[in-house]
């Protein structure tokens, strides 16, 4: 893909010397042919570039499911460890090994609750209640139309 422009040699002006407009107008004409190369010349390193970038992404895919499927294990030993230290720390501020485990297990289970509850929320989105709403509601409007004018 190349960024320069070909220049193309300068048009002779073939207008009478006496038609002065006639020379104007050539010149305009000239301008525009100008102006219609450098667009599709645009236009074609634009699409270059797209199509460039889009084989990039799409050698990506691989690399980036590579990635999110080893961040996962590193995220669960991660929330693992914090879960850890939380324990230990109750652990040592009460001195009792029993707080230790109900801090462990109540850190567990309250990111359990917010899990199932980001489940249910992403789940009602799934049944696109306000386009079955939408529907329900035509529906609704197309049968009292049908009942008037009966």
């Amino acid at each position: 893909m190349s960024n320069e422009r070909q220049e193309s040699p300068p048009r002779e002006d073939t207008a009478p010397p006496e038609g002065r407009s006639n020379s104007q107008l050539g010149h305009e004409f000239d301008r525009m042919i100008d102006l219609g190369e450098q667009t599709l010349a645009l236009a074609k390193d634009g699409a270059d570039l797209f199509r460039l970038e889009f084989v990039l992404a799409l050698k990506s895919i691989p690399k980036a499911i590579a990635v999110w499927l080893l961040t996962l294990p590193a995220l669960l030993l991660v929330w693992l460890s914090f879960s850890a230290m939380c324990a230990w720390g109750a652990y040592e501020w009460s001195g009792v090994p029993l707080i230790g485990f109900a801090a462990l297990f109540l850190l567990q289970f309250l990111s359990l609750i917010i899990l199932h509850l980001a489940l249910r929320k992403y789940q009602r989105r799934l049944g696109f209640p306000y386009t079955v709403e939408s529907v329900k509601k035509f529906r609704q409007e197309v049968a009292n139309a049908t009942a008037k004018t009966d």
